[in-house]
């Protein structure tokens, strides 16, 4: 077990900080209406260990998001993007004799476009991450100078 080396101040900092990065991704994931099952928004969680260590945890989809899919790589899974159809509501297509095609052909087509263009990245976590880590030393350092006196008026008041 991690030895607790930042006290109650510091923790309660760190999980301030760790709060705000992840409202600012929720709220990026909201502002570019990146929500289909919700599951991603949701995930974003995160951890603030008695070390000091903050860990941020979101579902794995969140790679794809985050990273994007290169051009000219392979098929994305069918059962995926099946399932992303039906949860985003995309009406059934018409071919060129104007008869609905079926929802295969409609995954096919769909996933042959991702294999073929991939999917921009979309940082909705890495962009507040690193806007966040700009303030975390000065945050991180009044915390410990507000413990420290914290602690030397526990002293002092103590001797008195």
């Amino acid at each position: 077990m991690a030895e607790n080396i930042i006290g109650q101040v510091g923790y309660n900092t760190l999980v301030q900080w760790a709060s705000n990065v992840t409202a600012q991704a929720k709220a990026n994931i909201l502002r570019k209406n990146k929500i289909a099952t919700g599951n991603l928004y949701e995930s974003i969680t995160f951890e603030v260990l008695p070390d000091g260590t903050v860990n941020f945890y979101y579902d794995d989809a969140g790679d794809y998001v985050e990273g994007g899919r290169p051009p000219n790589s392979k098929f994305p899974p069918p059962p995926i993007i099946k399932q992303w159809i039906k949860v985003k509501g995309l009406s059934q297509w018409r071919n060129k004799k104007g008869r609905f095609i079926s929802r295969d052909a409609q995954t096919f087509l769909i996933g042959r476009a991702i294999a073929k263009n991939g999917i921009k990245p979309f940082p909705f976590f890495t962009d507040p991450f690193d806007e966040a880590m700009k303030s975390y030393a000065y945050i991180l350092e009044e915390a410990i100078v507000q413990e420290m006196e914290n602690d030397i008026d526990m002293i002092t008041a103590g001797k008195s």
